[in-house]
């Protein structure tokens, strides 16, 4: 996973190397001067060229063309993308074309990646859950991927007002068993992006939107370019769910072993969420309706 943001300000504006070093250090972030004033037209691309870089290619814009104008003070981005690994090599069984069993009763047909493992898996009331661990990365924080599979094909409206509605729901269902299951998932891909400044507003965070914001302290102290206000605040989510990452290999099911006890064939719309582990933090929460759209 991976989370980075930006600080993009005015061409005069003295940035307070102590503010710099503390957006880097502790943030993960990076404070950066753009010409808003004399062309606040390349400011979106050199904002989204950074944003690309740091996110690795997964988000490719934040800033659509037209946001910057000359009276823009300061834009606060942030993009949160997530990359992780569920197979190694010896799992993978295969990648197949498949059908996906839309909402409106039309198929379209996606690469499904197939293999079979024990993980933790429940079956309930009218739909199924999986447990989908990533493997862990170089700190102590482990992420899984729940899925919540609906018997029916167009069982995910019902469903998710369950989820919804009744509290406690996810956490009373996820699995807590193991189970040797031929598991069968799409490839999808969902972002989300929006501007949050009028739900900080109507939450009563108002001043940092007006010329009389003080932000002082990210500025130097001999600085003379006048009030630092905040225009926007921009957040894009990317999530990306392929086999990109995983070994290519010819590895079939081998002779002597054992046929799974269960299938999870996630073929129609299903209800998501990662999670992390360590604090019980859920990151990411969605539906996929047609995992053809790459958006």
């Amino acid at each position: 996973m991976g989370r980075t943001s930006g600080l993009p300000l005015r061409p005069k504006t003295s940035l307070s190397p102590e503010f710099v070093g503390l957006a880097g250090n502790v943030y993960g972030s990076a404070a950066k001067k753009a010409d808003f004033k004399n062309k606040p037209e390349d400011a979106p691309d050199q904002i989204n060229s950074w944003v690309k870089d740091s996110t690795k290619g997964t988000v490719t814009t934040l800033l659509p063309a037209g946001t910057i104008d000359q009276n823009t003070g300061l834009v606060l981005g942030s993009a949160l993308y997530f990359r992780g690994r569920w197979l190694d090599r010896d799992d993978l069984r295969r990648t197949t074309e498949q059908k996906f069993y839309c909402l409106d009763g039309t198929s379209v047909e996606v690469p499904f990646v197939e293999y079979d493992r024990t993980r933790l898996f429940a079956v309930h009331d009218n739909f199924k859950v999986i447990k989908l661990p990533y493997k862990q990365g170089k700190n102590e924080r482990k992420f899984s991927m729940y899925i919540f599979l609906p018997d029916d094909h167009d069982g995910l409206f019902e469903l998710t007002q369950k989820i919804f509605s009744e509290p406690m729901f996810l956490e009373q269902h996820l699995p807590t068993e193991k189970c040797h299951v031929g598991i069968s998932v799409p490839n999808f891909k969902i972002s989300f992006q929006i501007d949050v400044k009028d739900f900080l507003k109507d939450m009563g965070l108002e001043l940092p939107f007006l010329r009389e914001a003080e932000f002082s302290d990210m500025i130097k102290e001999d600085d003379s370019s006048g009030p630092l206000f905040l225009s926007d605040v921009l957040h894009k989510s990317v999530l990306e769910v392929d086999q990109k990452g995983i070994e290519e290999t010819s590895v079939s099911m081998g002779l002597g072993k054992p046929l799974p006890a269960q299938h999870f064939k996630a073929d129609h719309p299903f209800f998501f969420m990662i999670r992390e582990e360590v604090s019980g933090t859920v990151i990411f929460m969605g539906h996929v309706l047609d995992p053809s759209s790459r958006t």
